[in-house]
């Protein structure tokens, strides 16, 4: 069992330039503090602005590793509990999840 905190930590290191991507136009990274875990994103369906910290990433990850044990979420190369715990693994797809669970608590767009 991994510390969901340290994990979370190391993978929002990459999240303004996950959610640049052109597949993931719902959810935009426009300002963050690495430093303090907080970050800003821009809805465009909705047109305002949401922020994320540590917590709400801890609750979004809860969240999305429930709807993905359950069997309600599949994601490429995802197929064990030490593959879900693997920051290696994670991609776009499954930050655009975990940023979507934070902040929604659950995965509304796509």
């Amino acid at each position: 069992m991994i510390d969901t905190r340290t994990f979370i930590k190391e993978i929002v290191q990459n999240l303004p330039e996950y959610s640049a991507y052109e597949y993931h136009p719902s959810l935009k990274c426009v300002s963050w503090k690495y430093d303090d875990c907080k970050f800003k994103f821009y809805d465009d369906e909705e047109s305002e602005f949401h922020e994320v910290d540590l917590e709400k990433f801890c609750k979004g990850y809860d969240i999305l590793k429930d709807l993905w044990k359950n069997k309600k979420l599949f994601f490429y190369g995802i197929n064990s509990e030490a593959d879900f715990e693997d920051p290696g693994q994670w991609d776009a797809d499954i930050m655009d999840s975990l940023i979507q669970c934070a902040i929604f608590g659950e995965v509304i767009y796509g």
